[in-house]
């Protein structure tokens, strides 16, 4: 098992000086050990799977998330997730528009089918989807 990356070492009991912190360590070793033999068993795991380079995980693939948010003019969307735009901030503290405004637009936008894939699970709780955006 030479081919696994090396870890810090957390000081060994034997370098420390307090005998409580010997003990902490001791503890939170035994209960790491639990952790990844409870791990081992659960997933079945075999000595010879943790040998060689760690196997690099899959992409996740992106989601599709109803748009929440429609510029009436410019069609800019947004979803609702993460920071808010700066054309969503534009459109309502300069040009007027209200979020019911921006929601129309974005209920008027709405196709009639969303993109194949899991976006049909998307759909709002209160209504049938509106348009549909990758993010």
């Amino acid at each position: 098992m030479s081919a696994l990356p090396p870890l810090a070492e957390p000081t060994p009991p034997s370098l420390v000086d307090d005998a409580d912190d010997r003990s902490e360590w001791l503890a939170r070793r035994r209960v790491a050990l639990h952790t990844i033999r409870s791990l081992v068993e659960f997933w079945r795991i075999q000595p010879h799977e943790l040998e060689g380079e760690l196997p690099t995980p899959p992409r996740a693939e992106p989601v599709l998330r109803p748009v929440k948010y429609r510029h009436p003019v410019t069609a800019e969307t947004w979803d609702g997730d993460g920071a808010q735009p700066d054309w969503l901030r534009r459109a309502l503290l300069q040009e007027g528009y209200t979020v019911a405004e921006l929601r129309k637009a974005a209920a008027e936008a709405t196709p009639s089918t969303p993109p194949a894939g899991d976006a049909a699970e998307a759909a709002p709780e209160n209504g049938p989807p509106v348009a549909w955006s990758r993010h």
